[in-house]
């Protein structure tokens, strides 16, 4: 019953659904949290969309151009990038003269997205970054923490480009 709500829910409250062309959606739990997403992150509009047990809208965001999404394995992921874009963990390569590497970054397609502790607090997180690159080569991102029983967000927007944030 709760996956027919869910669904419902769905198709009547996003509009990210409603504007995607094929419907190939990537659909995931992750302790009381439902995450929805697009099968292709190259596919012009992305989106993801998180929702709690009954249906509830806890998080939807979307983008379109150069624009993308991923997981993280930590509240204090190291970013890196490259013209403005984020590298995976997997993406780990040379380039502007530097090594570049996001450790704490995967892909928000990965098959069981990660959760992690976040010191001081009960419950598990789930991380995720919005990335946008800019004209200029210096991208931004938004790092969403979002509490895997309670459904609270937690929304970090740096102000500094990408490519100077370094590990603690």
């Amino acid at each position: 019953m709760n996956k027919l709500l869910l669904t419902i829910c769905l198709l009547i409250s996003t509009s990210t659904i409603a504007s995607y062309p094929d419907g190939n959606f990537i659909t995931k739990e992750v302790g009381e949290l439902t995450i929805l997403t697009n099968e292709k992150q190259d596919s012009g509009y992305l989106f993801v969309s998180i929702f709690g047990p009954f249906g509830s809208s806890i998080l939807s965001e979307g983008c379109s151009g150069l624009c993308y999404f991923f997981s993280t394995k930590t509240h204090t992921p190291k970013i890196d990038g490259f013209d403005g874009i984020l590298w995976t963990e997997e993406e780990a390569a040379r380039g502007d003269g530097r090594w570049i590497e996001s450790t704490g970054v995967v892909s928000i397609h990965t098959k069981d997205t990660p959760t992690f502790s976040i010191p001081g607090q009960p419950n598990k997180f789930i991380g995720i970054i919005q990335n946008t690159a800019g004209a200029s080569g210096i991208g931004s991102y938004t790092l969403y923490l979002i509490d895997t029983v309670t459904g609270t967000v937690s929304r970090f927007r740096p102000t500094i480009p990408i490519s100077t944030i370094k590990p603690p």
